[in-house]
């Protein structure tokens, strides 16, 4: 009986990690076919069973340089994000939170919502991101430089682990050095390294992909119990960090199918690996719900990306458009930008929805076709698809779109882009013999691409004002762009920059009640107090409970001696009002 050519790749990318014996059982051959395929490939069976020394030694040199060459790229393309400082949620979930700062003990953080100290509600329960913030503030209390070392450090392990993993369960030395080198220098990465509050991704992924390694492990080992309980420790861990880890085990199964592909036969086979991963959740679950409520996150936040709040069927297509926006930022990394590019779709027949439709659909039917020709392109692609399950608005996110959601689904892509790169090379070695390195070069021209537009993109994290303005420039829909900028210039005292932005968001969304208080206090500190005036009516009129507005106005009308109106300010805002307030207003204004 012949051999069919996916058996035959499967043994040529196994060999010589796995046995003739192994090979055999998985494939339902006997070892003379094996050694009979192996003999055709031109290797030779014998090292399999005997195991020269030589050899192994050499291939752990080879392993050892290509690891060291992942940590050290990855280190260096990111340099220059220790220079970066704190932005955006930094302040709050770090230099602002009495968790990490020391004001309250840090074991509150495994019985608060993550975002509770902020009197936000997110419904998400990171309690180890949060300690990991404790640790570093430990070390160097608010020197962000060693904050960014962390994020740098967990990348560069999560690079270094999906090399091992990837190497450890396909035995394709040159798919994993590929893989492991385009997940370390990819850009779309820099939101999850290069920010410090985007660790979540990192965190989540270095369990996770540590968990893989022990369950590899626990398949291969005597000792497998010890793998095991290993393996389902890290994924518990990589839960506590961020909640997509939740996909881990159907990863898990995509990764197995490639290999053991009777479906009956890898349950059979694995059962107890994958019961492991269940009690584990179902762990987790009934943590979930003890400490906040609830087990399921973002029940209201589709909502919120809706005119006048209706739900719409049409939402359910903003999905293939999430999909799409992932894959070209994936392809083609360019122009990236801190915040969502994209808008959801409300019409059906909307053109940009229909093309994305379309590429999905097309992608998710190649994704099928490859799994029976080319396994490994296909479990990579079903590997993007199913680890942004949870982040492709299905289950709806405050953020329609970020890129720091890329950071685990860019295995996939990375197996993926492997795969074509090594049949791509294989193809031309065949057809012409000079062309086998064409596709070695294209690979190294991607990777310095990569490195370059890497190491740019590491610089707009440096300070909040780069960031918003790069944010202001390539999605200017986003409108609280110029408004964050306004308020750098603000902070840093100038005054009159800040008033041309605020002025800017107020042109970009006439109904910013924030804007429009912004512009008055900076017109009352310059003197302009009759506009400033005007100014906080306005936010007033847009929100009526705006209480800083409230104040401001009423310390003006108090200013001015207009004591019936300070008065009736006074009467709204009684609670939020100053200690002194009452007096002052009393000593200006006697009845």
């Amino acid at each position: 009986m012949s051999v069919s050519n996916r058996k035959k790749k499967y043994i040529q990318a196994h060999y010589p990690r796995r046995s003739v014996k192994e090979l055999a059982k998985a494939l339902n051959l006997s070892p003379d076919q094996v050694e009979q395929v192996l003999q055709e490939l031109r290797l030779k069976p014998e090292k399999a069973i005997v195991g020269v020394e030589t050899g192994k030694s050499a291939s752990q040199l080879k392993l050892g340089l290509s690891l060291g060459i992942i940590i050290f790229l990855a280190f260096l393309v990111y340099l220059p994000a220790l220079s970066a400082g704190f932005i955006a949620d930094d302040h709050s979930l770090i230099l602002k939170n009495p968790l990490v700062i020391g004001k309250d003990p840090i074991w509150k953080s495994f019985t608060s919502e993550y975002w509770s100290i902020t009197g936000r509600k997110s419904s998400f329960y990171r309690p180890l991101t949060t300690l990991s913030y404790w640790l570093d503030y430990k070390f160097y209390q608010e020197k962000s430089i060693g904050f960014h070392l962390t994020n740098i450090l967990l990348h560069i392990f999560c690079s270094g682990l999906v090399f091992l993993c990837i190497y450890q369960w396909c035995g394709n030395y040159f798919l994993a050095l590929i893989t492991g080198l385009s997940f370390a220098l990819h850009p779309a990465h820099t939101q999850s390294v290069s920010w410090i509050s985007g660790r979540t991704d990192v965190l989540a992924t270095f369990f996770m992909l540590t968990s893989f390694y022990f369950y590899l492990f626990s398949k291969i080992k005597t000792s497998s119990g010890r793998f095991l309980i290993l393996s389902a420790l890290f994924f518990f861990f990589s839960l506590l960090s961020k909640e997509l880890a939740i996909v881990f085990p159907i990863l898990i199964i995509l990764l197995d199918l490639a290999q053991e592909r009777k479906v009956k036969l890898l349950i059979r086979k694995h059962i107890k690996f994958y019961l492991s991963f269940f009690v584990v959740i179902c762990f987790y679950l009934l943590l979930r719900y003890l400490v906040l409520g609830e087990i399921e996150a973002g029940r209201n936040n589709w909502l919120n990306w809706y005119p006048g709040q209706k739900l719409d069927v049409s939402r359910v297509a903003t999905i293939f458009k999430v999909y799409c926006y992932y894959l070209k930022t994936l392809l083609y990394p360019i122009n990236l930008c801190f915040e969502s590019k994209l808008s959801p779709s409300s019409l059906w027949l909307d053109p940009k929805l229909l093309s994305s439709l379309v590429i999905i659909l097309l992608v998710i039917f190649f994704s099928g076709f490859a799994w029976f020709r080319l396994p490994y392109l296909g479990t990579g692609l079903s590997w993007f698809f199913v680890s942004l399950l949870p982040v492709s608005q299905i289950i709806a996110l405050p953020d329609l779109t970020m890129e720091h959601f890329l950071y685990l689904p860019s295995i996939g892509f990375s197996v993926a882009l492997a795969v074509i790169v090594e049949n791509a090379h294989q193809f031309l070695s065949k057809k012409f013999a000079p062309s086998k390195f064409l596709a070695p070069f294209l690979l190294g021209i991607i990777m310095i691409f990569y490195s370059g537009l890497t190491w740019q993109r590491n610089f707009i994290y440096h300070n909040e004002l780069r960031l918003w303005a790069d944010v202001s420039l390539k999605a200017p829909e986003r409108k609280h762009g110029e408004k964050r900028i306004a308020r750098s210039f603000y902070e840093k005292g100038d005054k009159r920059t800040a008033l041309k932005h605020f002025r800017r968001a107020i042109i970009a969304d006439a109904r910013d009640y924030e804007a429009y208080f912004y512009v008055g206090k900076i017109l009352a500190e310059l003197g302009e107090t009759q506009k400033a005036v005007e100014h906080y009516q306005t936010a007033l009129n847009i929100n009526p409970h705006f209480s800083p507005a409230l104040l401001n106005l009423a310390e003006l009308y108090l200013d001015l001696i207009l004591c019936d109106d300070a008065k009736k300010l006074y009467q709204l805002m009684k609670a939020d009002a100053p200690p002194d307030f009452a007096q002052r207003l009393n000593q200006k204004c006697p009845r």
